[in-house]
């Protein structure tokens, strides 16, 4: 949803969970890829004439992925990566496809006070649609089950209420 408010033309969604690829066509997701059943190799160089993505936020720490993600990029492009690696589980990395390809790579963790700002004026204009993104909500009592939906994979998003 800000990668639209930002200016992408197409977003593409890798994501294994059937919920959350449907929270992600909700919120404006233009191409759902399931990397259990097809290639998102094949989908990403279908859908940019074999140019590849632009930008690609990598948002989970597998290092098994880290390198697809670099051969998925465009000459050029900016890579994010939001989300860390367990310890000791650090992946390897081809520089060499960075280097000859180009590649801005750029971390994200945490957020700033500017950052907050940011995304609270964007919510306040309606830039940024966020009704539905909580999908749970749970009174403080039921704090075990929150968490337990939250775990299973069949959420977006999970509020406790104190």
């Amino acid at each position: 949803m800000l990668a639209k408010s930002s200016g992408a033309t197409t977003v593409i969604v890798s994501e294994p969970n059937a919920v959350r690829r449907a929270g992600a066509a909700k919120f404006g997701a233009d191409i759902l890829v399931d990397p259990v059943n097809e290639s998102l190799e094949e989908v990403v160089l279908k859908a940019t004439n074999s140019l590849g993505a632009d930008v690609i936020i990598l948002a989970i720490g597998n290092p098994r992925i880290v390198n697809d993600a670099l051969k998925l990029a465009r000459k050029g492009a900016r890579i994010s990566f939001f989300a860390g690696f367990s310890k000791g589980d650090a992946p390897p990395i081809d520089v060499n496809l960075i280097h000859y390809n180009e590649l801005v790579i750029v971390g994200a963790s945490s957020l700033q006070r500017r950052d907050l700002k940011t995304a609270l004026s964007l919510i306040e204009k309606g830039s940024v649609p966020v009704a539905g993104l909580v999908t749970d909500s749970f009174p403080l009592k039921a704090i075990n089950e929150a968490f337990l939906k939250a775990e299973s994979g069949d959420a977006i998003k999970v509020v406790v209420k104190p």
